[in-house]
């Protein structure tokens, strides 16, 4: 037996959406938490379609072996989000143009940045936090915006997976759940409200149908 291509990629793609649904329901009233995971849920996705790519690696390979290999990958794609994006956006089209868009009015771009810098800031206190490269002009005292607690963050970041994760499930012949996964950890109804965010169209949930 081997880790075959679908497995590692499928693998990696529910772990980010993990870590995605976690910082959408669980952590509703832990908002300080929430770009460390929302972070993670992309970084964990632009992988999976990375280990997607470099499948002749491992897919040869002993189970053992190809584990080993496969977080050899990973690790060599570090955390950078810019760079991930810009990695998986050399073989995913439409996906600079995403990246491009604004969330709530800031730039894709400067949305990966900020995510980079909650990696960090939203576990521990830090000496610059990211908000001091955001001053709103003509205060005094200065103020400055805090893109570490805008919605534009999870906007961005689920426009960026929706795109990555189309791409996989085309490439590769993965598929994500569209029911339910997490059934005894939330609702239906909250599943609901993720999928149509994240996935950009309804699924119903079972008590609806009821209804």
């Amino acid at each position: 037996m081997n880790i075959t291509r679908q497995v590692a990629v499928e693998t990696w793609l529910k772990r980010g959406l993990n870590d995605l649904v976690v910082q959408f329901v669980p952590l509703d009233h832990w908002e300080e938490y929430q770009p460390f995971f929302i972070h993670q849920g992309l970084e964990k996705v632009c992988k999976a379609y990375l280990i997607g790519k470099n499948a002749p690696s491992y897919e040869h390979l002993t189970i053992d072996d190809a584990r080993r290999e496969i977080d050899r990958l990973a690790r060599s794609f570090r955390h950078r989000l810019s760079e991930l994006v810009d990695q998986v956006g050399q073989y995913v089209s439409g996906l600079d143009a995403v990246v491009g868009q604004r969330y709530d009015g800031y730039p894709g771009r400067k949305v990966l940045e900020v995510l980079e810098a909650g990696y960090l800031e939203s576990r521990y206190p830090v000496g610059e936090p990211v908000n001091r490269r955001f001053p709103i002009p003509n205060t005094d005292p200065q103020l400055y915006w805090d893109p570490l607690y805008s919605s534009a963050l999870e906007k961005c970041a689920f426009a960026v997976s929706r795109t990555v994760v189309e791409a996989a499930e085309q490439e590769f012949s993965v598929a994500l759940p569209r029911e339910n996964p997490y059934r005894g950890r939330i609702g239906d109804h909250d599943w609901e409200r993720f999928s149509r965010l994240f996935f950009g169209r309804e699924v119903l949930c079972a008590e609806c149908k009821a209804g």
